[in-house]
């Protein structure tokens, strides 16, 4: 089979970027399954079968359209939250306008958290789960011999973020914060963090950033933090509370063995295959 995976990457939306790694580990298995695959920005390819990225980022049914092209194939690959016709808690005209439509006329839906796929099909649409595993082409950051950042945080720092990591500074932590920063800086930033941290968006969202984790753990990278809604599958690779993140965070930073801990997790995560959970998946397309 043929496949191209297209990310959703419009100019008025600055942070598509943030599903570049996940995008990568798409192409990657489905290439490790033995089918060719491309990548595009914005734009299908006629005689294959689309994986759609990043389709929150559309804003009407006519960029819809334009996207696809004459492409008559397309699987979505949803990435967001999805609650009673909201997208990320926010009410938004695009869901039957854009969501519904795209999504019933998809191959397939795929999505890594069952509260999404059940929401889906009580929309009567196809929905999939789509776990995330390890891929050797993923492995891309050299830790540094001298790691000289106690804490890391890459991501959007909203209220309940600010104040956590506002604790974290006031002890003295060499803390880290950056939002829309660049693959190539982020990764050297990475490779200097002792702890990479995870915290809930907000009391409303608290679901599990899965694809920076996945990607961390991929790359024998230690993360500490909180739990979160689609945790499942990934609870045993990094290190993480349901309870004072900020008092978990001061013991994790405070143990002397934060490399094999890390190493350890990676172990772990090795031992689950990217390509063996989307096969399943992939195979039921061929069929």
């Amino acid at each position: 089979m043929r496949f191209n995976v297209t990310l959703i990457d419009p100019p008025r939306h600055p942070f598509a970027h943030f599903l570049y790694d996940v995008s990568r580990y798409i192409v990657h298995s489905i290439e490790s399954l033995g089918h060719d695959c491309t990548l595009e920005r914005n734009r299908c390819v006629k005689d294959a079968t689309n994986i759609l990225i990043g389709t929150h980022h559309v804003a009407r049914a006519v960029e819809m359209e334009e996207i696809l092209g004459p492409a008559k194939n397309w699987v979505v690959m949803q990435t967001e939250i999805l609650r009673g016709g909201r997208v990320n808690e926010t009410e938004d005209p695009r869901w039957n306008d854009v969501v519904v439509p795209l999504y019933r006329g998809a191959r397939a839906v795929w999505d890594s958290l069952p509260e999404n796929v059940d929401e889906l099909r009580r929309q009567d649409i196809r929905a999939d789960i789509l776990r995330f595993g390890y891929h050797p082409a993923m492995n891309e950051i050299v830790p540094k011999r001298t790691r000289d950042i106690d804490f890391l945080f890459y991501g959007s720092v909203t209220p309940r973020r600010k104040v956590i990591l506002d604790k974290l500074a006031a002890l003295g932590y060499d803390l880290r914060v950056e939002f829309d920063t660049p693959h190539i800086y982020r990764n050297d930033l990475i490779a200097r963090a002792e702890v990479v941290l995870t915290i809930r968006q907000s009391e409303a969202m608290t679901h599990l950033p899965q694809g920076r984790i996945l990607y961390l753990a991929n790359n024998s990278v230690l993360v500490g933090g909180e739990g979160g809604v689609g945790q499942e599958g990934l609870e045993d690779v990094f290190s993480w509370t349901e309870g004072d993140v900020v008092e978990h965070c001061r013991a994790l930073r405070a143990r002397t063995d934060l490399r094999e801990l890390a190493a350890t997790f990676h172990e772990r995560f090795k031992a689950r295959p990217m390509t063996d959970f989307l096969k399943p998946l992939v195979d039921k397309l061929d069929a």
